[in-house]
């Protein structure tokens, strides 16, 4: 069974509107995943929650404290892999116009801070990438499935992203995306929810 917004973006104004847009694949729900234990998502139209971590320059990053913008958090599986690779560039070659829109992109994975350094470098990225060794915040946002009874992984990541407003509240989910074309996607929606065009 489909949980509702698996597979659809989810915003507040319109909890259940069809973002199947180029950046967007349907997949199958945790629970349809024989087992895997789902982590419970945030929810749309509620406040994100606040979580501090390190970007690639060692530098903490608290949420909360870049209220009074917008700020897109995907999280992405791993540095330097293809599909992770195309979608820091393209968050990258936009990053640029989303910051005229006041908005800040960070890229979260479990990944460590030398590493981010490394990637960033190697591909020449313009968006800042925290590390969260831990996954906590992966959990927290639900961008991470345990997969309990498999011994040969502990889970995998959700490529997923968010879409956080000045006064800190998520108003748009994207619970799966494909690298390719997502960054179009999320600057689209952040110009209609500002009331521009797509």
């Amino acid at each position: 069974m489909r949980s509702p917004g698996e597979g659809r973006g989810e915003v507040s104004e319109r909890p259940l509107e069809d973002a199947r847009a180029p950046g967007t694949r349907v997949e199958p729900t945790a629970a349809e995943h024989e087992g895997v234990a789902a982590v419970p998502a945030v929810a749309v139209g509620g406040l994100a929650p606040d979580f501090t971590l390190e970007d690639q320059d060692g530098r903490p990053v608290t949420l909360s404290a870049l209220r009074g913008g917008w700020v897109v958090l995907y999280f992405y599986p791993k540095d330097a892999t293809p599909g992770c690779t195309t979608e820091a560039t393209e968050f990258s070659g936009l990053v640029g116009e989303l910051e005229r829109m006041s908005a800040k992109v960070f890229g979260v994975s479990a990944d460590a801070v030398g590493s981010h350094a490394e990637f960033i470098a190697k591909f020449g990225l313009g968006v800042d990438l925290l590390s969260d060794p831990g996954r906590e915040v992966m959990k927290t946002y639900g961008a991470w499935l345990a997969t309990p009874f498999d011994p040969q992984r502990a889970g995998r990541v959700i490529r997923s992203t968010v879409l956080i407003d000045p006064a800190g509240v998520i108003r748009y989910r994207w619970p799966e995306v494909a690298p390719q074309g997502h960054a179009a996607a999320v600057r689209e929606k952040l110009a209609e929810l500002q009331g521009g065009a797509g």
